[in-house]
């Protein structure tokens, strides 16, 4: 059981994945915590989160596979891009749409998983029990229902930080989750039991718009400028429209805060976007904004998502000049 789990570690970081740890299909512990978030209607536009069937999932990974025995937890490096002081874009829409890039990885992870089991068969000459090459697995990548930063504690990948964030000591925070779910019996690594931020509240200090408990380690979503640019839906209220400040896409002052950030790795295997948004992007038609992002996480704004987004920046912009 142990080799193949190394296999497969070592063909993760081949592929570009700079963390890999497994951990069970269990549900995880800590999920109270989450359904105290929800309860406390923080959620802005993104009602989706409270649906039941998408709760009872993130109670249970098993329902999203429900023969899963273990499940692989992988992370992907991002660099931390310079920030303009105005008309600001988070470091990772520079890079291509992340579910885009990263889904091919893991499914070449899973190709030697299976490679690996199907010539431990032919070698032993029948079929290994419980380790098949056969196996159901599903990948997810920040769109299925499941709490990866539970699970990646859980997995010995890191520890849940005051911002929120899954922390881990050589990469920080700046890096892409994703978990497969395996129904193979892979034996689980050891939780992360640690906690790295100590008595250090610089993530909290430096949020633009004070969003962070650190005590329960979760985000005041609705006035996140990071949900607010991205994930809200409709127009800005008076008061949306300030808590943007000059953040144009996303925001990553948590991320740039936290002293974890300011060693990690400057590399990453993901490709650049073809374009990062502007200030004269509010001039594009709908035509042109999808061929301009239409390898970008901008896409998700919307062409009025974004032309929304210049005119509250422009706007704080102007009142800081008065």
């Amino acid at each position: 059981m142990s080799e193949i789990k190394e296999v497969i570690k070592a063909e993760a970081e081949r592929l570009g994945f700079c963390l890999c740890g497994f951990t069970t299909a269990d549900p995880p512990d800590d999920f109270s915590r989450y359904l105290q978030w929800i309860r406390e209607g923080s959620l802005g536009t993104m009602a989706y989160l409270k649906r039941e069937d998408t709760l009872a999932k993130r109670a249970d990974p098993r329902l999203l596979l429900p023969d899963a025995q273990s499940i692989c937890v992988l992370a992907v490096p991002m660099a931390l891009f310079p920030q303009e002081s105005a008309f600001s874009v988070a470091s990772y829409a520079h890079y291509k749409d992340y579910h885009d890039t990263i889904l091919p990885m893991a499914d070449d992870l899973v190709k030697k998983i299976r490679s690996y089991l199907s010539e431990l068969t032919k070698e032993d000459g029948h079929q290994l029990p419980l380790l098949t090459p056969d196996f159901s697995y599903r990948i997810c990548i920040d769109s299925a229902p499941i709490l990866e930063r539970s699970l990646a504690v859980r997995a010995g990948l890191g520890w849940v930080g005051k911002s929120s964030m899954l922390i881990n000591r050589k990469y920080g925070s700046a890096f892409f989750l994703c978990e497969i779910l395996l129904s193979l019996p892979i034996e689980p690594d050891e939780p992360y039991a640690l906690d790295g931020c100590g008595s250090c509240t610089h993530c909290v200090e430096d949020c633009p718009n004070q969003c962070i408990d650190p005590v329960t380690r979760t985000i005041q979503a609705d006035r996140c400028a990071a949900y607010l640019t991205i994930e809200h839906k409709g127009d800005f209220s008076p008061e949306q429209a300030a808590l943007v400040g000059t953040h144009l896409f996303g925001c990553d002052e948590c991320l740039r805060a936290c002293p974890w950030n300011h060693r990690t790795p400057s590399a990453s295997p993901l490709p650049h976007a073809s374009a990062i948004p502007e200030e004269s992007d509010e001039n594009l038609t709908a035509e042109e904004f999808k061929a301009k992002f239409h390898d970008s996480p901008v896409l998700r704004t919307k062409i009025k998502g974004l032309q929304r987004n210049i005119a509250a920046v422009r706007k704080n912009l102007e009142k800081g000049e008065e």
